[in-house]
């Protein structure tokens, strides 16, 4: 069934020696159309000089497919493994004149590089050196590194369903998306926390406290006194000689010297990080569909972050059958490095440096009058007093790209304790 459609040129600009990468994309181009153009009304229309150029006398080969491709795309994928190209008079290669012409337009330029090995009597160390030297041309965040065929296509179409976007916004002429993007009025974003979940406010203030031990170097070795009890299979208990507390581990093996000197360190790591969630109010009469946020995290300080738990937050009490290490690592608190796919309604979390970070949401609806939450949990690290922005473009399938912004400011107050203080705390949570 016809539909109208916004359509954007995607030119493939690479040497003959990655023939199977120039298919690739074509390809991922065409599934993308199959997958999102009726509903999104875009139509993606991949530009390769030897479809869409024709030769012409008296003319310069690069100068027609200049003037018959190159000028007419929306963007560029780039993509090489051994070798730059043929030089043109006018520039290295081809290839190289092809992604000079739009960049120099300012419209988006995507570059691929390949890892995968070659046979050595295959490979031209002249060309190798040419490619290499093109390479440093662009800052190394501008270019994108891989092993395999596989592995290209699955970045490649990852990074494509982030450029229709930003394709869709420069279409609408809203290419500054920290000052000319429209507020949205009816839909704002928040962080949200508790139990149950309940949104803060637009410029929120949270209280955290940061334990010191003042003791720390002076915690004693862990020196238990030894029972036994059978409980089913042997369990072992341990009686701590200060409290005469028992704990009972469901596995022969004595808590290590260090026993203290851990739960310590786990309570003070706890106790620096603050769990929360994102929030969408709806305020709206009418639903926003189709929506798909990309939030860039900043802090007045370096020293405070967002990380993302890979599972549920941890609980402090030691692991059933497991020595003091293994609660160590049980409790690892670890960062998202590389991007995922995106689910529904799951934050995708990127630390991009100290003090910023990158996140992903998509979410199908946000119905009129409702508030939407995150489905995982992502948690702040505090270290020190600072405001905590986020600033969001949002994309909906029904508008224009628009912003959100939600901040937060973190007060700390510092709280001393002994390591005696802190273990009594730590039992009894």
């Amino acid at each position: 069934m016809a539909f109208d459609a916004r359509v954007f040129q995607i030119l493939i600009a690479s040497p003959g020696d990655v023939e199977a990468e120039r298919d690739i994309i074509t390809e991922v181009i065409h599934e993308w159309n199959y997958l999102n153009s009726s509903e999104k009304s875009i139509v993606l229309l991949p530009l390769r000089y030897e479809t869409h150029s024709s030769p012409e006398l008296n003319e310069r080969r690069q100068g027609r497919i200049n003037r018959e491709v190159v000028d007419h795309c929306d963007m560029a994928v780039g993509v090489f493994w051994t070798r730059l190209g043929t030089p043109t008079g006018d520039a290295e290669s081809g290839t190289a004149e092809e992604i000079q012409r739009v960049s120099d337009a300012g419209k988006p330029v995507m570059l691929y590089f390949s890892r995968e090995p070659i046979a050595p009597d295959e490979l031209d160390p002249q060309e190798l050196h040419r490619l290499q030297e093109f390479r440093k041309t662009f800052p190394s965040g501008q270019v994108e590194d891989y092993a395999t065929t596989a592995e290209f296509r699955d970045q490649f179409a990852r990074h494509l369903a982030l450029k229709v976007r930003e394709l869709v916004a420069r279409d609408t002429g809203d290419e500054n998306r920290d000052t000319d993007l429209p507020q949205h009025t009816g839909l704002e974003l928040r962080l949200a926390e508790g139990d149950p979940l309940t949104p803060l406010s637009a410029e929120a203030l949270i209280e955290v406290d940061q334990i010191v031990c003042v003791d720390i170097d002076d915690i004693p070795d862990y020196q238990p006194n030894l029972a036994r009890f059978q409980v089913g299979d042997v369990v072992n208990a341990y009686v701590v000689p200060e409290t005469d507390e028992t704990i009972r581990f469901a596995a022969p093996g004595a808590p290590g010297p260090d026993y203290h000197r851990v739960l310590v360190g786990l309570h003070l790591e706890q106790n620096t990080h603050r769990a929360f969630r994102l929030a969408l109010v709806n305020t709206e009469m009418d639903g926003v569909e189709h929506l798909h946020l990309d939030i860039v995290v900043t802090s007045s300080t370096s020293d405070n972050q967002f990380v993302r738990a890979e599972s549920p937050r941890p609980a402090l009490a030691p692991v059933p059958g497991t020595r003091p290490d293994t609660v160590v690592q049980a409790h690892t608190i670890s960062v998202l490095n590389l991007y995922e796919p995106p689910r529904d309604q799951f934050v995708v979390l990127k630390q991009e440096g100290p003090g910023s970070a990158l996140m992903e949401l998509d979410v199908p609806v946000v119905h009129a009058g409702r508030t939407m939450f995150s489905r995982n949990e992502f948690w702040l690290k505090v270290t020190k007093p600072s405001v905590v922005t986020l600033d969001a473009t949002a994309y909906s399938s029904k508008s224009a790209p628009f912003a959100m912004q939600t901040t937060l400011e973190v007060k700390v107050n510092r709280r001393e304790m002994t390591w005696r203080e802190i273990v009594a705390e730590y039992q009894t949570d």
